[in-house]
């Protein structure tokens, strides 16, 4: 283990490993097909549905957080529901 510590030089295999590693990532997406839901997104759909049960609680606040919790897993959530979080922060649930 000490020959090869010693042998071993910064940088020069590091690409290679970054080089497959990105490969893998798209040969991983193309095999899965399409588009899918990476684990984060559906996550983010969880908490939307938790948010709204939430609402319908009548605990504005917190759904309005679990809403804000689903835009860091999923931003694309934001443009959807971003409205909705500005209306429970205010109190007015529609």
């Amino acid at each position: 283990m000490l020959d090869a510590l010693e042998d071993w030089e910064p940088g020069a295999d590091t690409k290679v490993r970054m080089v497959k590693s990105a490969s893998n990532i798209q040969f991983s997406k193309v095999a899965l097909g399409g588009k899918h839901s990476l684990p984060d997104e559906v996550e983010a759909k969880a908490m939307v549905n938790k948010a709204f049960a939430l609402k319908k609680d009548g605990r504005l606040a917190d759904a309005a957080d679990a809403l804000e919790e689903a835009f860091n897993k999923s931003p694309e959530l934001r443009g959807k529901y971003s409205n909705q979080v500005k209306l429970w922060r205010c109190g007015i649930s529609m």
